[in-house]
């Protein structure tokens, strides 16, 4: 492909809360003509449908569980039956990744920049392994090479796309005054932390642009993004 007729990939990531929304309706409200906004979260549909499955499977075995730490504790199935059906999970995610792909491909068609506020596989791989980890996927050999495939497959997907990633970091008691303010359930510290600290580790390679949510205004971010992309 041309330098002329790239198109540039742009991909906010970061913790439910940080801001990623407001991010990337004043970027695209600065540059109309440029940009255009593409939501590449379809494995969540298939994330949530799993989930359902299994539940609903395994409902006279199931256990309850604390998710959210301002709602009440919720049915779950155990965590062997996730276990079980974890092969299940990871097919359903790479279809979902398959399907983001075939969405990517129709938005490219007469754009400069796409933008992409989901997180993209930067929010998905956290996702698929946090619940892998807490059904003890990890322990079986054959499910942690499947595990280890997938995010491989997901990652150098991710990484012929070359996508300019700006990750907005806060911290968990920044993210907890907002939602307090938003009036919405606040996800847990420990899966915060562990996306965190997972995403520094799948964004090694790819060009990142870190911005602290707690310290930057929303325009000072969309400055430094302007500024990363040469936009006057």
């Amino acid at each position: 492909m041309s330098k002329a007729s790239r198109v540039e990939i742009i991909v906010l990531t970061g913790p439910q809360g940080s801001g990623k929304s407001t991010l990337s309706r004043l970027l695209l409200a600065r540059c109309p003509s440029r940009c255009r906004l593409v939501k590449l979260d379809a494995y969540t549909f298939f994330h949530i449908s799993y989930i359902r499955i299994v539940n609903r499977l395994f409902r006279r075995v199931g256990v309850i569980v604390r998710f959210y730490e301002d709602l009440p504790p919720a049915f779950s199935a155990p965590p062997s039956a996730y276990r079980k059906l974890m092969p299940l999970m990871v097919a359903l995610h790479l279809l979902g990744f398959l399907a983001s792909q075939v969405k990517l491909l129709l938005a490219r068609r007469g754009a400069q920049v796409l933008m992409e506020d989901e997180g993209f596989v930067f929010k998905q791989i956290p996702d698929l392994l946090f619940l892998a980890g807490w059904s003890g996927s990890h322990r079986s050999k054959p499910l942690l090479k499947l595990l280890s495939f997938s995010t491989l497959f997901l990652l150098t997907a991710a990484r012929r796309l070359d996508p300019v990633i700006v990750w907005l970091r806060a911290d968990h008691g920044t993210l907890q005054a907002r939602y307090g303010r938003r009036g919405t359930p606040i996800e847990p510290r420990i899966y915060v932390e562990f996306q965190e600290r997972l995403r520094a580790s799948l964004l090694r390679g790819f060009r990142v642009l870190e911005l602290d949510a707690a310290r930057l205004s929303p325009e000072e971010e969309v400055a430094a993004v302007a500024r990363l992309l040469g936009w006057r």
